[in-house]
C-alpha cells in the first residue's frame, strides 16, 4: 500500500510541474505568476514587460520567419498546447493574424495578443 500511494504522489507531482513548465522566455522576462494573473484580468493592456516575453517566445518557438512575420501554422500549433481552441475560435485567430504587421518589437506583439484576445471572446 505505501508503494502505491508513493506512486500516486510522485504521479501527481509529475503532472503539477507538466501543467505549468515555464518558458525560457519567462525567465528571460521576469514573468511572475503575478504577472500572468494581472494578463488574464486585462488581457488588451498587456504590460512592457509581458509584451517582451511574447516576442521573445515567439522568436523561440519559431512562430516568426526572419522578417517578423508570424507563421500560423507554427503558432497555431504552439496555441494549442496552452489554450483550448474551438474550431470557430481558431479561424477567428487565423483570419487575424494574416491582419497583423511585422514583429519588429516587444510593442508590435500587441496586435497578435488582441487576436488572441478577439478569438477567444474576451473581447468584441
Amino acid at each position: 500500500m505505501k508503494i502505491l500511494n508513493t506512486v500516486i504522489i510522485v504521479c501527481a507531482l509529475v503532472f503539477l510541474v507538466e501543467a505549468r513548465e515555464k518558458h525560457e522566455c519567462e525567465t528571460k522576462h521576469g514573468i511572475t505568476d503575478s504577472d500572468w494573473e494581472e494578463m488574464k484580468r486585462d488581457r488588451l493592456h498587456i504590460s512592457d514587460k509581458f509584451a517582451c516575453f511574447i516576442k521573445c517566445a515567439l522568436e523561440k518557438d519559431e512562430s516568426l520567419d526572419a522578417e517578423g512575420k508570424v507563421n500560423i501554422e507554427k503558432y497555431d500549433a504552439i496555441m494549442r498546447k496552452y489554450v483550448n481552441l474551438t474550431d470557430t475560435e481558431e479561424v477567428e485567430l487565423n483570419k487575424c493574424l494574416k491582419t497583423t504587421g511585422l514583429v519588429k518589437t516587444c510593442n508590435d506583439v500587441r496586435p497578435i495578443q488582441l487576436c488572441v484576445a478577439k478569438s477567444k471572446g474576451y473581447v468584441k
